[in-house]
């Protein structure tokens, strides 16, 4: 199969609360995907964990089949907002304009 995203028992505690509790999704290419769930389900904290902004417990994630540090390598080919916006890339204008020249090359 061709996976663009696999999470294998993923795990983030906060203390002794689990925010995730061994999630594990297969995700193939083509495929749209929503999470739906109560406040406080882990949505967002799944969401931070698939893009690095926080680190996992437990587990295993491959995004386009890289795993661990490789993974930084193809997180730019990820969109995403979370209910707080923020962003590892500083978004300045230069930046958007030279986004936006790649996006349309």
């Amino acid at each position: 199969m061709d996976y663009i995203l696999t999470t294998n028992d993923i795990t983030k505690t906060f203390g002794k609360h689990k925010a995730v509790n061994k999630i594990s999704i297969n995700i193939r290419r083509g495929e749209i995907y929503g999470l739906i769930g109560r406040n406080g389900a882990g949505k967002s904290t799944f969401m931070r964990l698939l893009l690095g902004m926080t680190p996992i417990n437990e587990g295993e994630i491959s995004v386009f089949g890289k795993t661990g540090n490789e993974m930084a390598k193809v997180r730019n080919r990820i969109g995403f907002i979370i209910e707080n916006p923020t962003s590892l890339v500083p978004l300045q204008a230069s930046f958007l304009k030279k986004s936006g020249e790649f996006i349309s090359a």
